[in-house]
Parts: C-alpha cells; structure tokens; sequence
C-alpha cells in the first residue's frame, strides 16, 4: 500500500511537471507600445492672448501659426506670426514671451534641455530668450557660409530649420539661392556666425549634386531631427512610397534605415527623435495627418491619425527627451495642442489568447 501511494504521488507529481513545462512552452510575454492623446490646450483665432492669428494667403490658403517648442517640463511655445509675437503655455496660463513689428516674427522656434528658447526669422535673424528677454545672437548672410560654392548671383538667403544640439548649441538649416545654383547647409552657430557644418547639398543649375558627407543621398534631402548627438536627416527614395533616415555624427555617416509606406504619401517630415530612433508626420491626398514612431531599424512602433479631411497640422515638435510629441491642428473655427505620449503594456499569450484582453 505504502509503495502504491508513493508510485502514485511520483506519478502525479510527474504529470504536475509535464503541465507546468507545456504552460511554459506555451505562455508568451509580450510588450506592446501604443501613443495616447491628450489635449494640452484649444482656443480660437484672433488677437488676443492666448488666440493665434490667422489670416488668407496669396495663393488662397491659410496664413497660421509657424513653428513650436516643447519643454521638458510641458511647457508649449508657438511661433504666433501674423500676431508677430510668441506665446508660451505655461503652468496653465500664456504669456508673450517675444513681440515685434510685422513681418519680424519668428518664423521657427526650438527648445533646449535646460530650458532655454531659440527662435529665427525665415530672413536668417537668430534669437535667444534668456534672463526675462530676447536677445539677437545672430543675422545669417551668404558671407558668413563657411565654404560657399559658386551658385552665380545671390538672389535670397532663406532660413529652412532651427535645432538645439543636447550640449545647447543653435543649428541652422540654411539655404542661398543663386542664378547657377543652390546651396543648403545645416550648420552649427557659434558666436554668432556659422560654424561647422553638419550635412551640405550644393545643386549647380546643371550637373549632378554634391553632398556633405558624400554618402548622403541619392534622394532629395528633406527634414532632419537632432536627439542626443546624433542628426537624423530624411532623404527621398521612391515614388513617395519610401523615405531613406540617415544618422550623422559630426559629420560622418553612423548608419541609415528606410521607412516605407503602404500607399504613396504627399508629404513626410521628421518632427524629432528618441532615443531610438525618430518621429515622422506624414499626410496623404485625404489630406489625412499621421505621427508615426519609428526606430532606427525603420519599424513602425506606434502609428497616431492627428487630423484628418478639413483640418490642418501647422506644426509638430517632440520634445528635447523625445518623451512628447507636440502637435498642432486646426481649422477656420479654431486650433488645439494635442499631446501625444507612449504607452507600454504588457500581454500574456497561451495558445491564442492574449491578458489582459
């Protein structure tokens, strides 16, 4: 009797065993990553404060706000042009945090990690905000281009991008445009003048592009993020069906991933990074806006609708961290500033079915 139940309690310990290893061969743990939406703050058009301006375009558009900038610490900043100032959201309230005559406004804005606001004219003037005022630290010319190529007669300077480096230096992306040429250069700002450049395009009116470092390319070259020493830039490849991200330290080549897309996109512009990769906004013929987090493998890890057929995004921004993504959209009723943050959950899987549900 005593070995029988010994023999059976050896059996059904081992048959305990077996289930335990099949629930184990069987179970899953998987980490899924979603973006929430939030909604910072909405309000009207106008003049007044906390209102952003709007206004009819040459061509029959609209004329809205330029530029954002996100803090850290939640605070919003927006690039207010036809009111010619920039407001900032702040603890719940706004404040003008810059105000000029028409027409001087900064057309971009970008955040530090310590706080610190920049801002810049599309006409190349740069401006710090430090100590309870705005100070001008530089006016951009096509003089002042470290290596400079012959595009022929300088028609315009223009100013295409605005960046923080995470050590709190200003980078411009500036484009001269010439009767034989053009030239874009993205560019580190020291002292007040152009200092290192980063990434080049020099287009002569015929003949091929040369590029800066010489494996950028072949595509157009598009936006670009800074996140913690590394510069992601966009260059287009296909039909509109695929955009080509190259990582830039200094001014060498780290690597490069492609993001592709399941329909031909009007439009794609990196809106800033993390510390895997980048966040895009794309749009299509709807016209409907999308922010997508992507690594730098170029996998798809969250996919956000921002505005869809009868709003607009006039600007996007993630924030210094990469934690938060800016966005803001609007029709001819009003605008808003939704937030969009990742969120990680985690599922168990056995044989089909997934916890939580």
């Amino acid at each position: 009797m005593y070995l029988f139940m010994n023999r059976r309690m050896a059996l059904v310990g081992l048959g305990l065993v077996v289930v335990m290893a099949v629930l184990v061969l069987s179970l899953r743990l998987e980490r899924t990553e979603k973006a929430v939406a939030t909604i910072a703050v909405y309000a009207g058009w106008g003049s007044a404060p906390g209102q952003l301006g709007l206004a009819k375009a040459r061509n029959g558009g609209l004329a809205g706000p330029g530029g954002l900038a996100v803090f850290p610490d939640g605070s919003i900043c927006v690039a207010d042009r036809q009111n010619a100032r920039v407001q900032c959201w702040r603890s719940g309230t706004w404040e003008i945090m810059w105000k000029g005559a028409a027409g001087e406004a900064p057309t971009f804005l970008a955040a530090g990690s310590d706080g610190t606001l920049w801002g810049a004219t599309t006409g190349g003037v740069v401006y710090v905000y430090r100590d309870g005022k705005n100070e001008a630290v530089a006016t951009l010319n096509p003089a002042s281009l470290p290596g400079l190529p012959d595009v022929g007669k300088i028609e315009r300077l223009q100013l295409e991008g605005l960046g923080v480096t995470a050590d709190g230096k200003a980078v411009a992306d500036i484009v001269v445009l010439g009767r034989a040429g053009s030239y874009r250069a993205c560019v580190l700002l020291a002292d007040g003048a152009p200092g290192q450049t980063l990434f080049s395009v020099y287009q002569p009116a015929r003949g091929d592009s040369t590029r800066t470092p010489p494996g950028l390319g072949p595509g157009a070259v598009g936006s670009w993020a800074w996140q913690a020493g590394t510069l992601y830039v966009e260059t287009r490849s296909g039909e509109g069906f695929g955009r080509t991200v190259f990582a830039l330290s200094g001014q060498s080549l780290t690597g490069s991933f492609t993001v592709n897309f399941p329909e031909a996109v009007r439009g794609f512009r990196i809106v800033g990074g993390w510390p895997g990769g980048v966040y895009t906004l794309t749009w299509n013929q709807g016209p409907v806006y999308q922010v997508s987090k992507i690594t730098a493998a170029g996998r798809r890890v969250w996919d956000a609708v921002v505005a869809r057929p009868g709003e607009q995004v006039w600007a996007a921004q993630a924030d210094p961290r990469g934690s938060t993504v800016a966005v803001l959209t609007g029709n001819e009723s009003g605008w808003q500033i939704v937030l969009l943050r990742s969120e990680t959950k985690w599922r168990l899987h056995l044989r089909g079915r997934q916890w939580p549900r």
